[in-house]
């Protein structure tokens, strides 16, 4: 098999991941699509509408993820626009493989309140969500180890999530910014990151 891979190989049927970086934004955004053509110049793919509108790239820096023999594979910087009802992907460069984590995070950024223990609850800064797992930033000392549930409201949705706290870095203003891998990973959880991530988009283009 030919060692070069490129986006006219991706099988049609496939589902692959649009990996989009907005201007000005911390954390990427993803979006799911599937392959319904390809062409020797560009792929023809299949994006689900956000409130029943297309989605417009422009502006925005967008990757394509997608595997193949088992490993994942980046195609950057891609073109993608919608054109005559369809959505039209280019990308000159070859797929690279890289290392693809589980689960994409989302950035958040709202206050939540954060129950440890036995404590009253107290408000923490929700720095972003993935299906596994979330960060806080907080002045309270936390261990590593340690259960906290932190719930918060977004979009009119409530969400509680209880996890351990894996990992722990201090900012230069002195607050403290904990990671949590979740106890238990939900279908939910996986459906609100991805609306998240419309919402996102969705506000972007505006």
């Amino acid at each position: 098999m030919d060692d070069k891979f490129f986006l006219r190989d991706i099988p049609v049927g496939q589902a692959i991941t649009l990996a989009c970086k907005i201007a000005r934004q911390e954390n990427e955004i993803e979006f799911r699509a599937t392959v319904t053509q390809a062409n020797p110049q560009y792929i023809v793919l299949d994006i689900p509408k956000v409130e029943d509108k297309h989605l417009s790239f422009k502006g925005v820096t967008t990757s394509i993820l997608t595997e193949r023999d088992g490993g994942a594979y980046e195609f950057t910087p891609c073109n993608v626009v919608y054109y005559k009802g369809t959505y039209i992907a280019q990308c000159v460069n070859e797929g690279r493989k890289i290392n693809r984590r589980k689960n994409f995070r989302v950035g958040i950024s709202i206050i939540g309140s954060m129950i440890r223990g036995g404590d009253s609850p107290v408000n923490v800064y929700v720095r972003d969500v993935s299906a596994s797992g979330f960060s806080i930033t907080t002045e309270r000392e936390l261990n590593i180890g340690e259960e906290i549930t932190v719930r918060y409201t977004d979009m009119g949705i409530k969400l509680s999530l209880t996890g351990n706290i894996v990992r722990m870095v201090t900012e230069e203003e002195g607050k403290n910014i904990y990671g949590c891998k979740l106890l238990r990973e939900s279908e939910g959880i996986a459906q609100y990151v991805q609306q998240k991530q419309r919402d996102i988009l969705r506000k972007r283009n505006r």
